[in-house]
């Protein structure tokens, strides 16, 4: 879904949803009035939103295969959509009846897809007086294209910029207030300038290492953001007199006067009221600056942040409602408060020195995680149990190897004496929190374990796995005193009730399964709990069950959160927000929220009312 936050209060928001797969590229018209948005996936659809009534005006379901880039005209009377590398079509879409207004497909857009579109006003005759025409530029590996749209015949005409010798794979493109100029930014760092009248490169110049992902015009200033953080701001986009023409082969001459750094690199740079900036950055950053007239150094503040990658797990300290840890593949272990959605702290440092490399975001991370008094304990896919401090995010003690292979999920005893966790190879261990020392290896499970919980007792505890079944252990003793297994499929996640006597299930069986510990078969079986747009059975991966005993909540591959009634066994109601599938779950100590996350990077705090 596309989110609609209000800057000055983060409880004002309006989730827009129409979307079932992710969504790869956002615009807004230059009036204000009107948001668009595609995805990638089977429905690639771009949506127009009313910005104002929150409202859907529109569905485009001409493209095949997923949307690269959509752009508004800056008199907002037409958008354009640009297909991904597979789907390889352009089309220009008028908004007075909302029908295709020009296309084009296949060449001249580039193999490898289009990376940046953009539109620069009304073509200007050679008395640079603007003409009827529109002109717009699309980009991608060594190529610039400058397109001009005639509305009155609906004719698109293309040409390609000429390079000379220099070969760029082209990432960001804006043009000059003047419209004599096209800048484009490449994944080289560096910044081109092409005449918009001859089609040809006038000038290069290094900005950033990483890349130039970003660049943006406001008032004469140019601003770039890089792949390493950067952010830069420059002067001299405009000639001062005549032409770019009579500065020659030079291009624009241009001087840099301020700039900045973020964590990330910068995706985005949207300028509001003509002075200030919203950037933001591919580590989910969001910063707020003072561009022009800011000083040499800019100072981002930061406004929001959250993960960069699919979150994969949720848990509340004890008996604490109002702060929630959450970790994701990217690495990242956050603890939020939820009084205003900011991060209270970061667990980091040595918890990410063992990179895997191949990418940003490929590192080790935390698949799962606990909440002690004052103290957030992880379990990692390097095998470690890692525990941070919950009020500073600061590391403060390691189990390194606790299992080979990656802890798989993890949970802290109630007498927070001792954690208990389970590997991708099926071992179930218990380790003293104190002295880190193993205390048991319980090892039965042929196959990964997914959950795992302890009684009030502290002497048992049940842990489920992929391998289809639910053991039961008499910790105590070390030994196993019952086992549940499905029929079909491997268990993904297994919730206690406050009973200690029931127990729910999720999993490849495509079911939600109620247990009573005393019986052998299930007590209650929910076919089809979560079903997909046809109708089919998805699988389910994440479960939790309230305090108090009285819902149950599931998650799965359809993207969607169902609390059900956990004695009646009937649906209360669905929540719809994800964009992916749903991974973990957590009711607040009060049970007066339900948190989720999921592999679309996104927390979602839900309220529940009784």
């Amino acid at each position: 879904c596309v989110v609609v936050s209000d800057l000055s209060d983060p409880h004002n928001q309006h989730f827009l949803r129409g979307h079932d797969g992710p969504i790869t590229s956002l615009d807004m018209s230059k009036d204000g009035k009107m948001l668009a948005s595609g995805q990638v996936g089977e429905n690639s659809d771009v949506i127009v939103w009313d910005a104002e009534n929150k409202s859907l005006l529109y569905r485009l379901s001409t493209h095949e295969h997923g949307i690269a880039k959509v752009a508004f005209s800056h008199d907002s009377r037409f958008l354009l959509t640009v297909g991904d590398a597979i789907d390889k079509s352009l089309y220009v879409w008028a908004f007075v009846d909302g029908k295709i207004a020009a296309s084009a497909k296949g060449t001249p857009l580039p193999e490898s897809g289009v990376t940046a579109a953009v539109w620069g006003g009304f073509e200007r005759d050679i008395k640079k007086r603007p003409t009827n025409r529109y002109i717009l530029a699309t980009a991608g590996q060594k190529q610039v294209v400058i397109w001009i749209y005639d509305p009155s015949t609906g004719k698109l005409t293309p040409e390609r910029c000429q390079t000379g010798a220099q070969v760029r794979n082209y990432t960001c493109l804006a043009f000059s207030d003047d419209g004599e100029v096209l800048f484009a930014g490449s994944e080289s760092g560096d910044l081109s300038a092409f005449s918009v009248r001859n089609r040809s490169l006038l000038s290069c110049l290094p900005v950033c290492s990483a890349g130039l992902l970003t660049v943006n015009l406001v008032d004469h200033f140019l601003i770039t953001g890089g792949g390493d953080g950067s952010i830069t701001v420059m002067t001299g986009v405009t000639a001062a007199n005549d032409s770019y023409a009579a500065a020659g082969a030079r291009g624009p001459s241009m001087q840099v006067v301020s700039r900045g750094r973020g964590q990330g690199g910068i995706k985005s740079v949207s300028i509001i009221n003509g002075r200030d900036a919203l950037i933001g950055t591919d580590k989910s950053y969001l910063y707020r600056c003072q561009i022009i007239g800011g000083g040499a150094e800019l100072s981002l503040k930061l406004v929001s942040e959250s993960h960069a990658a699919g979150v994969i797990a949720v848990g509340f300290p004890p008996d604490v409602s109002d702060h929630v840890v959450s970790s994701a593949e990217d690495g990242s272990v956050r603890v939020w408060d939820l009084g205003d959605y900011s991060v209270k702290a970061r667990c980091e440092g040595k918890a990410q020195a063992k990179a895997l490399g191949g990418g940003a975001h490929n590192v080790h991370h935390a698949t799962s995680l606990a909440v002690a008094v004052g103290c957030v304990m992880t379990g990692w896919t390097d095998g470690d149990v890692r525990c941070f401090d919950e009020e500073t995010g600061e590391h403060l003690w390691t189990i390194n190897n606790a299992h080979r292979g990656g802890v798989s999920c993890l949970c802290v005893a109630p007498n927070q004496a001792f954690i208990v966790s389970g590997g991708e190879e099926g071992d179930v261990r218990v380790w003293d929190v104190r002295s880190r020392e193993m205390l048991c290896h319980l090892k039965e499970h042929t196959a990964r374990v997914t959950s795992t919980a302890v009684m009030k007792d502290c002497q048992t505890a049940i842990s489920a796995s992929r391998d289809r079944s639910a053991l039961c252990w008499d910790l105590q003793h070390e030994r196993r005193v019952s086992a549940h297994t499905q029929r079909m499929g491997g268990i993904n996640s297994l919730a206690l009730h406050q009973n200690m006597v029931n127990t729910v299930t999720v999993g490849q069986e495509k079911k939600v399964t109620y247990w009573d510990l005393r019986e052998e078969q299930p007590v209650r079986v929910i076919d089809k709990a979560h079903a997909g747009s046809y109708g089919e059975a998805m699988e389910g991966l994440a479960t939790a069950i309230s305090h108090d005993g009285k819902l149950v909540a599931t998650g799965g591959t359809d993207q969607r959160v169902l609390l059900w009634d956990f004695a009646t066994g009937k649906l209360v109601v669905t929540g719809i927000g994800h964009s992916g599938d749903v991974t973990g779950l957590s009711f607040s100590p009060d049970d007066k929220q339900l948190v989720s996350v999921g592999k679309d990077g996104m927390v979602f705090v839900w309220n529940i009312y009784r």
